[in-house]
């Protein structure tokens, strides 16, 4: 058995992983509402690879989402535990709808390398049009 993940992030990561999507689905004849539309019985014999029938319920799909992101988060503050130094860094921003947005990011060396990663994200509460901190 073989299992693919796809996570995709911020405005560019999700048009990527939507072109992504749109390839994938096309080359498996899929149809943009789900349904198989193709011509080929390669198609059907392979579209198992990205594609798979699966009955479980929204807070099972959140639960293992949390669980892989529990995990992801646990693996970094344990590889920053262990690292020479790192460097935070935190940027304030606004979006389309003008909800403030407070994101972190952690620098460090990992195997003689520079690695960056995401830390976190929160939204920051807002009132009367300011941002409080």
């Amino acid at each position: 058995m073989r299992e693919i993940v796809h996570l995709q992030a911020g405005q560019c990561g999700n048009q990527i992983g939507a072109k992504f999507w749109e390839v994938i689905s096309d080359e498996h004849g899929i149809d943009p509402t789900g349904s198989y539309h193709g011509d080929s019985d390669l198609q059907l014999d392979r579209i198992n690879v990205y594609y798979n029938e699966a009955s479980v319920s929204d807070t099972t799909i959140a639960r293992r989402i949390d669980e892989m992101a529990s995990d992801v988060r646990v693996q970094l503050i344990e590889k920053l535990r262990f690292a020479d130094a790192f460097a935070l860094q935190l940027d304030e921003s606004t979006d389309v709808p003008k909800d403030a947005q407070l994101l972190a990011f952690v620098r460090f060396v990992d195997d003689k390398e520079m690695q960056e990663e995401f830390l976190f994200y929160k939204l920051c509460a807002t009132h009367q049009g300011q941002t409080s901190h």
